[in-house]
C-alpha cells in the first residue's frame, strides 16, 4: 500500500516528497533500536535485580511475591503490573527481568519446585544462564525475600511467562 507523502511527513513532522518522505521514514525504521536495546528498557543499570537483593530478609509490605516486584517496579518508576503481567513480554530470561509463574510444578533431582495448584507466582530474575535462572522473590514458603536457583529445562508442568519492565 502506497501513503502518500503528506501523511508520511505530518507522520515524522516534516514536509517532503513522496520519495523523499519514503526515504526519511526507512531510514528512521533503520536506525530504530530492537525491542531489547536500552530505549526500550527501564533497567538499563539493573535497578530492579538490586533492588530485590537489597530486600534479602526482609518482609516487603504484606509478604505477597507480587509486593517485592510491585515495590521494585515502583523504585524504577516502572509501569506497574496489571492481572500478573509485568510489561512487556519477552521470551530470553535476563537479569532485572519478571517472570510470572502458572500452576507450575518443577521436577529436579533432588524434589519439585512450584506454585500450589492452580497458584501463581511472581519472582525477579537476579541472574540467568541459559535455561538456568536465579529468582529473587518473596512468599516462597516464607513472607520474606528469598533466592532461589531453578532451571526453566527441567521438567514441569504449568506455564511461566518472562516480562521486561516498561515506563508508564
Amino acid at each position: 500500500m502506497k501513503i502518500p507523502g503528506l501523511v508520511i511527513a505530518l507522520a515524522i513532522g516534516v514536509c517532503l516528497s513522496d520519495a523523499a518522505a519514503a526515504q526519511v521514514l526507512q531510514d528512521k525504521i533503520r536506525k530504530a533500536p530492537s525491542p531489547d536495546t536500552a530505549w526500550y528498557m527501564v533497567d538499563r543499570e539493573n535497578l530492579i535485580a538490586r533492588f530485590a537483593e537489597g530486600k534479602l530478609g526482609q518482609t516487603i509490605s504484606r509478604g505477597e511475591c507480587t509486593d517485592l516486584v510491585d515495590a521494585a517496579l515502583a523504585s524504577v518508576k516502572a509501569k506497574p503490573g496489571s492481572n500478573y503481567v509485568w510489561g512487556r513480554p519477552v521470551t530470553t530470561p535476563r537479569r532485572g527481568y519478571i517472570i510470572q509463574f502458572w500452576d507450575t510444578q518443577f521436577t529436579f533431582p533432588n524434589g519439585t519446585w512450584g506454585t500450589a495448584k492452580g497458584g501463581q507466582h511472581t519472582a525477579i530474575i537476579a541472574s540467568a544462564k541459559g535455561t538456568e535462572v536465579t529468582l529473587v522473590h518473596q512468599n516462597d514458603g516464607e513472607r520474606k525475600v528469598t533466592k532461589r536457583t531453578i532451571n526453566l529445562a527441567w521438567s514441569h508442568t504449568g506455564t511461566y511467562n518472562i516480562y521486561q519492565a516498561v515506563r508508564p
